[in-house]
């Protein structure tokens, strides 16, 4: 086991002097708690910096890196003309580079530089290491820095808003340093759980595409070709025309994307009630109620993750609904994410929540609210009703005439109760794999850090 020797004192902490390079107290420190059953070295010893630097071009295109947080690693910015680079003198970055953000490195802004951002670069606010290929593989450092006894190391000091550090800091940070070979094959276990968790993870994405293709061939619809509004004349059908406007008629074209060949066909408000009223008065003032947030709906799953405390007297304001209705986002970008659930099991039956939801409810007996949820979640439903928006950037909603509008098919209750059953069945089976990814991926890093690295005593 390596290790920097510990104090034998309770309370003061000895460090050699003709080992300190600089001082730092916070860092000499955490440095004293890092065990491995690998030989302990010093970044220094496996990296160099690399201080090349050039002048912006204005005629040339450039892109431009930055790195992710928590050691998510280096990805492109963005692509620009050189014109539009303030700061001229800039970095050029190479494969497999070390990079690390002066002001970021505290909250895991390093990583290293994939072969796709050869030659991006970075302002002088980086710092580049190129590292030592024949001592450490890039990969293999490349999971050392997501690892907890790397990041505590890296302590920033200044101010609180500016608190940075440099490049002397990085050289001493502390790494396990197996062989090469022993590099290897501890990458390539790490790597082999990454793999069965991306492929849990198609595996899941195509169930979830399958979804659309199920519910499409249950009911009989077709694709319908995007129509295209175009800047000369349009002309609108009269025949089945259902709303007046030219925002309404013009901005979505498709809304009978939904309409069957097979069953009948309705409008969603002729069996359901849109943001109906709610009559309350069997609660007083301070009966409870629940409370569910928008963030208390899962995008994923189209499910309530957490029911909250309320009381009617709170519920002012926000929008109401009972036991078994359907709320479906409306604004941006929840809507497109398919933030959806229906509400069960709520406090005197009773519940309130953002003002942001549409609320549909059952009206009459040849639907069920699940076959309404399903298909509200469809992605086809979800994509055109964003050609409905309302309000400024960032504030848009789907307003409630694309949801009384919209047509859907009426298939006998019994297929509404199969398509409901085999859409759960998928669903259970994605969530189930993507659980699984969730766990592969968790598993690579945990095992990955209990090979290099070990508990303090």
């Amino acid at each position: 086991m390596t290790a920097i020797t510990k104090s034998p004192y309770q309370f003061l902490n000895f460090s050699k002097f003709q080992k300190l390079n600089f001082w730092d107290y916070y860092t000499l420190s955490n440095k004293a708690n890092i065990f491995s059953n690998f030989p302990l070295v010093e970044l220094g010893t496996v990296l160099k910096q690399r201080k090349e630097s050039f002048v912006i071009d204005d005629t040339k295109t450039y892109k431009r890196c930055r790195v992710q947080l928590y050691g998510n690693g280096v990805v492109l910015r963005d692509e620009v003309l050189g014109k539009e680079i303030k700061t001229k003198k800039q970095q050029p970055c190479k494969a497999n580079d070390f990079l690390v953000a002066e002001i970021d490195a505290k909250f895991g802004g390093y990583g290293i530089v994939p072969c796709e951002l050869e030659n991006a670069i970075v302002s002088s606010h980086y710092f580049l290491f190129e590292i030592n290929t024949k001592k450490l593989l890039p990969e293999f450092l490349g999971l050392v820095i997501k690892c907890n006894d790397f990041s505590k190391q890296v302590k920033a000091t200044g101010s609180t808003n500016y608190a940075a550090i440099r490049p002397y800091h990085v050289l001493n940070y502390l790494i396990p340093l197996p062989s090469l070979e022993e590099q290897n094959q501890i990458v390539a276990a790490y790597n082999k759980r990454i793999a069965e968790a991306e492929r849990l993870e198609k595996e899941a994405k195509q169930l979830e595409e399958g979804i659309e293709k199920f519910v499409f061939q249950e009911l009989g619809i077709s694709k319908k070709e995007e129509k295209v509004t175009t800047k000369s004349l349009n002309f609108i059908n009269y025949l089945g025309l259902s709303a007046w406007g030219a925002d309404r008629l013009l901005k979505g074209r498709n809304k009978k994307l939904l309409e069957s060949d097979k069953y009948k066909n309705e409008l969603l408000s002729s069996v359901t009630f849109i943001n109906p009223k709610n009559d309350l008065n069997y609660l007083n003032s301070d009966s409870k109620m629940s409370f569910i947030p928008m963030e208390c709906i899962s995008d994923d799953y189209g499910e309530v993750t957490e029911l909250r405390n309320g009381i009617r007297s709170n519920s002012n304001g926000y929008t109401k609904f009972i036991e078994g209705d359907l709320l479906w986002a409306r604004i941006t970008p929840c809507m497109q994410n398919g933030k959806s659930a229906i509400v069960k099991g709520l406090v005197n039956g009773a519940g309130y929540g953002s003002t942001e939801y549409h609320v549909i409810r059952q009206k009459q007996s040849n639907v069920i609210i699940e076959y309404i949820y399903h298909l509200l979640r469809l992605k086809p439903v979800l994509e055109e009703a964003v050609n409905f928006f309302t309000g400024s950037a960032g504030q848009q909603r789907v307003p409630k005439y694309y949801l009384e509008n919209l047509v859907i098919p009426i298939p006998p209750i019994d297929v509404q109760h199969r398509i409901d059953s085999q859409i759960k069945l998928l669903k259970e089976d994605i969530k189930n794999k993507r659980n699984q990814a969730k766990t592969q991926r968790q598993q690579a890093i945990t095992e990955f850090e209990s090979k290099i690295f070990m508990p303090c005593n």
